[in-house]
C-alpha cells in the first residue's frame, strides 16, 4: 500500500536472526556488535560484508542455532553471501527479502506533492539505510559477481519496480517525476547497469516504455567524483527517453561552512557544487538543494 509508513520488521533472514548480519532493530544490540567489530558508525547502516567469527556469540546469541534447529552465518554461507542473496531476492520481486523499496514524496513550496524519491530500507523498523550494504554491493572494485548482481539490482530499481507501480496505483501517473539514484560512473553506457537498463528497456511494450519514460527521471548522486566524460554518459541516457535530475547541490562557501568539501577524492563527502554544476546544467530538468543548505537560507 502507497499508505503504509513501515514495513514489518524481519526477525530472520534466511533462517539466521537479522541481527547477526548486520541488520537487527535494536539499537543496543547493532551499536555493541559495531563496538565488538571496531566498525563506529549509524546504528542501521548493515555493516556492509563483514565477517562473523565466534567472538561474536556473546553480543547476539540465537537459540536455535545452539539448539541446532538453525544455521549460523559462521557454519554457512559467509555473510557477503546472504546479502547477495537478499539483494537478488529484492532484485526479482520476492518479497521475503530484507531489502525493500519505498518511495519519499517530494513536495512544492505550496505544498503539492510533485514527485517520489526511490529509496532502499531494510525491514529492521529503521528509516535510515542499510547504506553500508549498498556501499558494499556497488563498490566499483568488487569482484564481478557483485557487481553482476548490483547491476540487476539496479536494472529493476530503475524499470521494473517503478513500471509495477504506475500500473497498481495509477495516481503515481499524476506525478511529475519518480526519481531512481545512480552513481556518476553508472551512467557510462559501458557500465553494466547502463546495460540492464537498455536490455530491460527495450523488452518492454511500446505502451509500457512509455508509461515509464514519461514518469522516471535519472538523479545523479553527489558522492563520486564525476567521470571528465560525464557529459556523454548523461546524453545516452537522454537519447534513451530518460530526464536526468542533479542530486543535491551545494554552493562553494556552503560546501566550506558545512565541512563538506572535498580534500581527496578517496576522502570526499560531497561533489556536487554549484561550480561543477555549470557546465553541465543543460543537461537536467531538475537540480535537487541540498537539506543542509537549504536550511540555511
Amino acid at each position: 500500500s502507497l499508505a503504509q509508513l513501515r514495513a514489518p520488521v524481519q526477525e530472520r533472514v534466511q533462517g539466521v536472526l537479522a541481527a547477526r548480519l548486520g541488520l537487527g532493530a535494536n539499537v543496543q544490540q547493532m551499536m555493541a556488535l559495531r563496538k565488538r567489530l571496531g566498525m563506529p558508525g549509524a546504528p542501521f547502516a548493515g555493516l556492509g560484508f563483514f565477517k562473523w567469527n565466534p567472538d561474536l556469540e556473546a553480543e547476539i546469541p540465537d537459540g536455535e542455532v545452539s539448539a541446532g534447529k538453525g544455521v549460523g552465518p559462521e557454519s554457512g554461507p559467509c555473510i557477503a553471501e546472504r546479502k547477495l542473496r537478499e539483494f537478488e531476492r529484492c532484485a526479482d520481486g520476492d518479497a521475503d527479502s530484507i531489502y525493500f523499496w519505498g518511495l519519499q514524496p517530494i513536495f512544492s513550496a505550496n505544498d503539492r506533492a510533485v514527485g517520489v524519491e526511490v529509496l532502499v530500507r531494510a525491514k529492521n523498523g529503521a528509516d535510515a539505510a542499510p547504506f553500508e550494504d549498498v556501499q558494499a554491493l556497488m563498490d566499483p572494485a568488487a569482484p564481478p559477481a557483485v557487481r553482476c548482481v548490483y547491476a540487476r539490482w539496479k536494472g529493476t530499481e530503475v524499470v521494473d519496480w517503478p513500471l509495477r507501480l504506475l500500473k497498481v496505483h495509477p495516481v503515481l501517473q499524476r506525478l511529475d517525476f519518480i526519481s531512481v539514484n545512480l552513481r556518476p560512473l553508472d551512467l557510462s553506457p559501458e557500465s553494466l547497469v547502463f546495460q540492464e537498463v537498455v536490455n530491460r528497456l527495450w523488452a518492454l511494450t511500446d505502451s509500457d516504455r512509455l508509461l515509464l519514460l514519461n514518469t522516471v527521471c535519472i538523479e545523479v548522486t553527489e558522492d563520486q567524483e564525476h567521470p571528465h566524460d560525464i557529459g556523454i554518459s548523461l546524453n545516452a541516457w537522454q537519447e534513451l527517453g530518460f530526464r536526468c535530475a542533479y542530486d543535491d547541490a551545494m554552493s562553494e562557501l556552503a560546501l566550506d561552512v558545512l565541512g563538506k568539501r572535498q580534500q581527496t577524492s578517496e576522502a570526499a563527502a560531497h561533489f556536487h557544487s554549484t561550480v561543477a554544476l555549470a557546465p553541465l546544467l543543460a543537461h537536467f530538468w531538475l537540480v535537487k538543494v541540498d537539506m543542509d543548505w537549504a536550511a540555511s537560507f
